[in-house]
């Protein structure tokens, strides 16, 4: 999916703990128009899928997601009518043992399912607007989650089938 991408981190540890570089200058300078509004950090419990999210219209953002702990199985939808991959899913797993920061466009949806407890952090290029704030059930995009789901949110669930949303 043109935008988005996996770049490595500096990642060290030593008898005092870790280390770790989640965004460089030059990653930011591919991306003109970034610039951070917020900066979140969550945790999830392992089975727990969160998404499919994206801001849209004037909120629509770019954003930059790092499991700092465990192991996540990423997903991407795309949602950008003018893309060749319109409607294409990618999958990355995420995880603290091989620190990569996932990089997304603006008009790709995003979720997760938790492989192990988890925590993640994400910077974003654009302020969290609840009205703007939109997604995809997470069921409904023809990718199969790896574990049995054990929480899931009431938004998340109630989230419009992909059909609709592209209505």
């Amino acid at each position: 999916m043109r935008g988005v991408s996996l770049t490595e981190s500096f990642h060290s540890s030593d008898s005092r703990g870790s280390f770790l570089k989640i965004l460089k200058h030059e990653e930011l300078l591919t991306i003109p128009e970034f610039e951070l509004e917020e900066v979140f950090f969550s945790t999830s419990l392992q089975g727990t899928i969160r998404g499919m999210h994206l801001q849209v219209k004037e909120a629509s953002n770019w954003r930059f997601i790092q499991v700092l702990h465990g192991q996540a199985f990423d997903v991407l939808l795309d949602l950008r009518r003018s893309e060749t991959t319109f409607l294409d899913t990618q999958i990355n797993i995420l995880s603290e043992e091989s620190p990569q920061t996932l990089i997304v466009p603006p008009g790709v949806a995003h979720g997760f399912q938790a492989l192990t407890d988890i925590e993640m952090i994400y910077l974003t290029s654009h302020r969290y607007a609840p009205d703007l704030d939109k997604g995809v059930s997470p069921f409904s995009i023809g990718v199969e989650w790896p574990l049995e789901v054990t929480s899931i949110s009431e938004r998340d669930s109630n989230l419009p089938i992909l059909q609709e949303y592209i209505k």
